[in-house]
C-alpha cells in the first residue's frame, strides 16, 4: 500500500541565489545568453514574475538565509534605479540577506559615482565589470558601446566606492594585445580578472 511521503524540510538548503536580469541596451553580436532589449512594460512584467518566483522559493525553503547573491544578465546595471531598488526589495522580502557577498554585473556605460553609491547602499559588495578589452578597435569589433577610457573610469569609480571588482576580458579577438590588457587592468588594483574566449554566439 502506498503512503504519502512525509514532508521534507528544505530549510538551510538554499544559501546562494543567482538572479538573471535579461535586459541590455543593445545585444552584442557574439552573445548567446538569454537577453532582451527594453520595450514598454517588459521590465514591470519581469519584476512581477520575480516576486512570484521569490514567494515560491520562500514557501519551499522557509525564508532562506543567503550567503551569496549574484545578479547577472543581461545587464543588471541597465535597470533604472527604482527598478533595481524594487528587485532588491523583493529579495529582502522573501530571503534573509546578510550581504556577505552580493555581486552586480555592470556595464561600464552605466557607472557613475552616484549610482555606485546607490548600489552599495542596496547591499552589493562586488561588481563584475564588462570591460572586455582596453583597446578601442577591439571594442568596436566586438560591437561594444563603451570605449576603453570609459571602462577604466568605471573601474576606478567602483574601486573608489569600495567595491571588490572583477573585470571580464574577451580573448581570441583579431588584433588583440592580451598582455597589454592584463597589464593595464592589473595596474588599477582591481581584485580579479575573468577571461573568456570569443566564439560566435557563445
Amino acid at each position: 500500500m502506498l503512503r504519502p511521503a512525509s514532508p521534507v524540510s528544505c530549510a538551510g538548503m538554499l544559501e546562494s541565489l543567482y538572479v538573471h536580469v535579461p535586459f541590455c541596451p543593445t545585444i552584442c553580436p557574439y552573445c548567446d545568453f538569454h537577453v532582451l532589449e527594453r520595450r514598454a512594460g517588459i521590465v514591470e512584467a519581469y519584476l512581477r514574475e520575480l516576486k512570484r518566483d521569490a514567494a515560491q522559493l520562500e514557501a519551499q525553503f522557509g525564508r532562506p538565509a543567503l550567503k551569496t547573491l549574484y545578479l547577472g544578465g543581461g545587464t543588471p546595471s541597465f535597470l533604472r534605479d527604482a527598478e533595481l531598488e524594487a528587485l532588491v526589495g523583493t529579495i529582502k522580502t522573501h530571503f534573509e540577506w546578510a550581504s556577505d557577498e552580493a555581486t552586480l554585473e555592470v556595464n561600464p556605460g552605466t557607472v557613475s559615482a552616484a549610482r555606485a553609491e546607490l548600489w552599495k547602499d542596496l547591499g552589493f559588495t562586488r561588481a563584475s565589470l564588462g570591460v572586455q578589452s582596453t583597446q578601442d578597435d577591439v571594442l568596436k569589433f566586438l560591437g561594444r558601446t563603451h570605449d576603453s577610457s570609459q571602462a577604466l573610469h568605471a573601474l576606478e569609480t567602483l574601486l573608489e566606492a569600495g567595491f571588490e571588482v572583477s573585470a571580464d576580458l574577451i580573448t581570441a579577438v583579431p588584433g588583440q594585445n592580451l598582455e597589454r590588457d592584463l597589464r593595464t587592468l592589473g595596474a588599477t588594483g582591481l581584485n580579479h580578472i575573468s577571461c573568456y574566449t570569443r566564439d560566435h554566439r557563445t
